[in-house]
């Protein structure tokens, strides 16, 4: 599986000029790709901004809810996406975490340091939910080889196929006090004024709009937050990682960024 995914500079606005005659490579039709995708995505980005269009609720599922043998389980269900890059994420079926199996090897691969949320005598391990673009490569064809490469059975995937990556990740929060950062929204006040409108949206193209908040260290900075999760723990000892008697699961999607259709803004313009 790779998880390598594209990106589109702001600067690469060149399309491929077609001419009867003219040699074309490779590369040039990847530019012409490259090209369309990064026009599309500039558009979604700043016409929509980004995280979820539809679908993309969380739900916890209690254990024994279902069949007898039903594990407890966080269900991301389907759902479209726009991600910080502009690239559009369909998840077209339900996709579901074990819980209890995956707090069993968090809590055996947990670092020392790692400090769960305290909130009075309250313990919660804090996770996030990410949605991230990935790229799987298919249809292996012959080829020619490489330049400088050795080989006479060269092959190379002929499609690439736009898939996606979800992850539940654990945050530190130290102080224990706080919780990691969430999504900031890119406007945060509704302007009085039509100057204080035209202000707005001469500030909002900014070649440097700064880090985004809500990624743990070293993360995929274009994924789309879903929702947090908080998992109580046993209120003591503080280092302990195991789950508190009530098996108490919060899922908060309050902050959760959202790019709303536009037949949905038009319901909120006055009918008369």
């Amino acid at each position: 599986m790779s998880t390598q995914t594209s990106t589109f500079p702001p600067e690469k606005a060149t399309r491929v000029n077609y001419h009867d005659g003219i040699l074309l490579a490779s590369p040039d039709f990847q530019e012409e790709q490259l090209y369309h995708r990064g026009r599309l995505a500039a558009a979604l980005s700043r016409l929509h901004g980004f995280g979820t269009i539809a679908g993309l609720k969380v739900d916890r599922t209690p254990p024994d809810a279902g069949p007898p043998t039903q594990e407890e389980e966080v269900v991301v269900n389907p759902g479209i996406a726009i991600d910080r890059a502009g690239r559009l994420i369909e998840v077209r079926k339900k996709y579901c975490l074990r819980l209890q199996k995956w707090l069993e090897h968090e809590a055996e691969n947990a670092d020392d340091s790692l400090t769960p949320f305290v909130t009075g005598t309250e313990r919660y391990l804090v996770a996030d939910i990410f949605l991230s673009s990935v790229e799987f490569p298919q249809g292996l064809r012959p080829s020619f080889p490489e330049p400088a490469a050795d080989a006479t059975d060269a092959a190379i995937p002929a499609r690439t196929q736009e898939g996606f990556e979800l992850k539940l990740v654990v945050r530190d929060c130290d102080p224990e006090t706080a919780r990691p950062a969430l999504p900031a929204a890119r406007f945060t006040a509704k302007p009085a004024t039509y100057r204080a409108l035209l202000d707005t949206i001469y500030a909002s193209y900014s070649d440097a709009p700064g880090e985004p908040p809500e990624y743990p260290d070293d993360f995929d900075t274009t994924a789309v937050f879903l929702s947090r999760v908080l998992v109580r723990l046993s209120d003591v000892p503080a280092t302990d990682m195991s789950r508190h008697p009530s098996n108490e699961v919060m899922i908060e999607d309050n902050r959760r960024p959202v790019a709303l259709p536009v037949d949905l803004l038009a319901t909120l313009l006055p009918t008369s």
